[in-house]
């Protein structure tokens, strides 16, 4: 009897171990060394490309959440620059209305006359009767 040394199972002779070996441990099969060291360089680089990967995903991370956090500043600045700008535009619209409103005030006060009733124009129907 020929006995795994992987799962303790027990086979009558060898060629029955090596087909056990080939269905049920497909992994634990025997390599030389050059195929060794090719296996373990392989998985050195795998697990330094893995590393770099890691530590540019946790830099990416941080570069990310602080351009958000600018972004966020210059939002904000740029939000209070704009309200700044409609109220100063607003303040100049009302000053200018202010001073046209004036100005036609006092173009039109000719017409008025003392007593605060427009005067007609000359040759009107409505002039006073002499």
């Amino acid at each position: 009897m020929v006995k795994c040394q992987l799962c303790d199972k027990e086979f009558k002779n060898l060629a029955g171990l090596a087909g056990h070996m080939r269905l049920s441990h497909p992994s634990a099969r025997p390599v030389d060394g050059d195929q060794l060291e090719n296996r373990l360089l392989a998985l050195e680089t795998a697990i330094q490309t893995q590393a770099v990967e890691d530590c540019f995903k946790a830099e990416l991370t941080t570069l990310e959440e602080r351009l958000k956090g600018r972004f966020k500043a210059l939002r904000e600045h740029f939000e209070s620059e704009l309200q700044a700008l409609r109220e100063h535009l607003v303040n100049q619209l009302e000053k200018r209305l202010a001073k046209c409103f004036e100005n036609s005030l006092e173009k039109h006060s000719e017409v008025l006359n003392e007593a605060g009733k427009p005067k007609p124009p000359i040759g009107s129907i409505f002039q006073a009767k002499q």
